[in-house]
């Protein structure tokens, strides 16, 4: 699906955010991270993200983040923010900076613990989008949020102007389907589902923002370059490639640890997760091996 307000296309990882040791962020990891990702032809980054342990990230580490990615981006990929929160005072706090540090979007997670109604969604989103000049894509995460953003709410928001996009990470694909066919051709409607990209770029979604992004970022945009150019064979070997990684990856509980396991397999910069996230397991090690190794990554 293509329009005139459908700017965000293509590939978009969901950066983790790299630790050291002593879990302090590891600037130049990242930027390692950020720089070994623009080879592969993506069109952006998510910074601070679930992927990036956005919620255990203070706001001097948030803004510390997006100024390396827009440092390094310079022109070549979009650097999208991530800035929800329980809180719209904080969620716009949060977007604020995301401008001031040089994001070209910022991507609001619904709320979460907190759980509002339908208007006061609406009211979440309308705030924000009023703080900032930048755009806003809304971020659908109901099995970490207990929210769920309907199409319904999707299509007031986008005909009210506020949102330019959304990250829909449901997993629901006739959810998916319907916001493809009401407001696709409006704004872009990016999956963040790692386990069900070949089916929503054969749908006709905008692309995706991926954790997978930072492990298989060449296949993802091989996938959906080939779903594309309608090489459909193409698409589907690729997909049967990375599914058992994206399978790996997906669980909420206890994520991201598995990706950056993954990524320390692969010899890229990682280190551990901030508690309460822990490290894997030796049998989901081999697991997480053994999938690389299917995808022809390791």
């Amino acid at each position: 699906m293509s329009g005139s307000k459908n700017s965000f296309r293509g590939i978009i990882p969901a950066v983790i955010t790299p630790f050291t040791e002593k879990k302090e962020t590891d600037h130049e990891g990242l930027s390692v991270t950020l720089k070994g990702l623009l080879e592969h032809g993506i069109t952006g980054f998510l910074i601070n993200g679930s992927t990036g342990e956005a919620a255990t990230l203070t706001r001097e580490e948030r803004s510390e983040n997006i100024r390396s990615a827009s440092m390094i981006a310079k022109g070549r990929a979009k650097v999208l923010a991530g800035v929800g929160s329980p809180s719209t005072t904080q969620a716009i706090q949060y977007a604020k900076d995301a401008q001031e540090a040089g994001a070209d979007a910022v991507v609001a997670l619904t709320p979460y613990d907190i759980i509002p109604n339908k208007e006061g969604l609406l009211e979440y989103y309308r705030e924000i989008a009023k703080s900032v000049k930048v755009p806003v894509i809304a971020y659908n995460l109901p099995q970490h949020t207990g929210v769920n953003l309907g199409v319904d709410t999707l299509v007031k928001l986008v005909n009210d102007g506020v949102v330019m996009g959304i990250k829909e990470s449901s997993g629901n694909l006739a959810n998916l389907a319907q916001m493809i066919k009401e407001v696709g051709e409006k704004i872009s409607i990016l999956t963040g589902s790692d386990d069900l990209t070949l089916q929503s770029f054969v749908m006709g979604c905008s692309g995706a923002i991926l954790a997978l992004g930072n492990l298989a970022p060449k296949l993802c945009v091989d996938m959906f370059d080939s779903v594309q150019r309608g090489d459909f064979g193409r698409a589907k070997e690729l997909y049967y490639k990375v599914l058992p990684l994206a399978q790996g990856i997906g669980s909420p509980e206890n994520f991201p640890a598995p990706i950056k396991e993954a990524l320390k397999i692969q010899g890229k910069p990682a280190g551990p997760c901030r508690s309460p996230v822990v490290p894997v397991s030796t049998m989901e090690k081999e697991q997480i091996r053994k999938a690389l190794e299917h995808a022809g990554l390791v």
